[in-house]
Formats: C-alpha cells, structure tokens, sequence
C-alpha cells in the first residue's frame, strides 16, 4: 500500500512539471514559503494608524479540512477559578497554538469494565 501511494505521488509530480508554471500553480496554489504581494480593500483605519513597518503583518487561515467536522478525544481539566458545570452542547471557545475557534463539544466518558463511551449531560465535578 505504501508502495503504491509513492509511486501515485511520484507520477503526480512529474505529470505537474511538464505543466507550465501559471497552470501548476491554478491546479497546486501558491507553495509554502513563496513571497506575495497581497492586495487589500476597505481596511479598518486603525490598521493603518498603528501599522509598524520594522514589524512583520502575519497573514494566517485554516485548510479545506479543518473548517468541516472533525472528532477529538482530549481530557479536560476544570480550571480553579471556574466554578460554573460545563453543559454538553454548550459553545466554548479553544486555543489551539495561535489558532482560535468555537467548537460546541459533546462530553462523554469511557466505561473501562463495559468497554462502551457514554454521553454527559454535565462535566463531572
């Protein structure tokens, strides 16, 4: 199987280096490192009033895959200064390095002896 997808990818590379650059570049996008010129329409004045061009204006999205559903198993800790009961199905916020999103996550619980994941209607206490 492995064997198989390095040859796909192997031939998908040199079928895109017979293209000229403007076609590999509409099939492809831009790659990773290259330097652009971004143009910007209707920019809040409080960009321009405090823009510093010594520092660099960090341009950042997220890929088609991660703006779907995605599932994730983490464990979560109540913070001591958080007294209020997480509800399932309740908006929250996450950071996630510098990204930040809202996920309306869906807690649950794993029963080791009946070896099955139970939903919750509250975190635990």
């Amino acid at each position: 199987m492995k064997h198989e997808l390095q040859e796909r990818a192997a031939a998908t590379k040199a079928d895109m280096e017979l293209l000229d650059p403007a076609t590999r570049q509409e099939m492809e996008g831009i790659s990773a490192g290259t330097y652009v010129r971004l143009l910007f329409h209707r920019i809040p004045w409080e960009l321009i009033e405090n823009f510093d061009p010594c520092q660099p204006l960090l341009i950042g999205g997220i890929l088609n895959t991660e703006s779907g559903r995605g599932f994730v198993r983490v464990r979560i800790k109540r913070h001591r200064w958080h007294k209020k009961v997480l509800k399932t199905r309740d908006p929250l916020v996450f950071s996630a390095g510098w990204r930040r999103f809202q996920s309306v996550p869906v807690y649950a619980i794993e029963d080791r002896r009946q070896k099955r994941t139970r939903m919750l209607k509250y975190t635990p206490e």
